[in-house]
């Protein structure tokens, strides 16, 4: 069998997908997978042209372009949604309704099969969508960095606190508000704004900030923080917090799914909108280390049922299911 992956542009800024499809790719052969790749180019006419020509038995929309959806065979095709947050959450004006229909509305209704990674994502596709239940399969994300235990170097009495992301969703702000006066730093991973770097320098917090980096930046700085804060108002699933897990740093994050389940409890779970409960939680990790020993021994467990072969078992599975149909 044959399956091309499909990907969205090539984008020194955005890898997260990349990175999960491509492990799983390059996993997937040993379970008798041939496996090829394409990435979308800058000219969408072209990439519609390229796209009718691919041949395989099975054509996999990483994510993203799901309007590539209406160029492909639809009995051939299968996709993976991570999110649909940028729709749900944000104001019904018409450019939205537009979003909607094309990014989700035909291609799920086009596609013979969906794969989601969490429940939450398979609810909000049924929800706002109509999608058939019986249509969608839960294949979780596996923990693809390359991420060991580390055991932290400097336990200062200056903690480092670790930011991944600065969209509005990922709840900076929260982050900043409830550091303010505490004697820790600040590591963010993402473009800041001009009136986040205000807000920063206002409250006198120490910062530094990383954009543009590589997976490699990346795994070096979850070595070098103490915390991984992940306190998101919406998520389709949540690596970071798995990433921050197998590092075996102690992780914050959401009280609400995804993340609660991809957490397997061993994390501080807050709620997101309560700053004095952020503020409890990242003092309780500087101050106590029984419980941070505690999360770190629960987290390590937990990433384990996020190895890669038994997802790509899943996958394999959902092929051979849509060759069948």
């Amino acid at each position: 069998m044959k399956v091309c992956y499909i990907y969205r542009q090539k984008s020194r800024n955005a890898h997260s997908i990349e990175n999960v499809f491509q492990t799983i790719s390059d996993n997937i052969e040993a379970l008798g997978i041939e496996s090829v790749s394409y990435y979308r180019n800058d000219s969408l006419l072209k990439t519609f042209r390229e796209v009718r020509k691919l041949k395989a038995d099975i054509y996999h929309i990483t994510g993203d372009v799901y309007y590539l959806a209406m160029f492909l065979p639809p009995k051939k095709t299968i996709m993976t949604i991570h999110d649909i947050g940028r729709y749900k959450n944000r104001k019904k004006s018409l450019k939205n309704l537009l979003y909607a229909l094309l990014w989700f509305l035909i291609p799920t209704m086009r596609v013979r099969k969906i794969t989601v990674v969490s429940e939450l994502v398979k609810n909000d596709l049924i929800k706002y969508f109509k999608v058939k239940e019986n249509k969608i399969s839960i294949i979780p994300n596996p923990l693809v960095q390359k991420l060991s235990y580390s055991e932290r170097k400097n336990k200062t009495l200056v903690p480092n606190v670790l930011q991944i992301g600065t969209g509005e969703h990922k709840n900076l702000i929260g982050l900043i508000e409830a550091v303010k006066g505490l004697k820790c730093n600040l590591t963010i991973i993402g473009h800041i704004e001009e009136k986040i770097d205000h807000l920063l320098k206002l409250y006198g917090i120490e910062y530094k900030n990383y954009n543009d980096i590589t997976n490699e930046e990346v795994v070096k700085l979850y070595e070098l923080c103490d915390i991984v804060y992940f306190a998101s108002f919406s998520e389709g699933f949540g690596l970071p917090i798995l990433e921050g897990q197998a590092i075996g740093r102690a992780v914050i994050t959401s009280n609400i799914s995804p993340m609660k389940e991809v957490s397997g409890e061993a994390v501080l779970l807050v709620n997101p909108y309560d700053i004095q409960q952020i503020r409890e939680a990242l003092t309780l990790l500087m101050t106590n280390e029984e419980t941070y020993n505690e999360l770190v021994k629960l987290g390590l467990r937990n990433v384990s049922k996020y190895d890669i072969l038994p997802i790509c078992q899943k996958y394999v599975s959902a092929y051979n299911s849509l060759k069948n149909m």
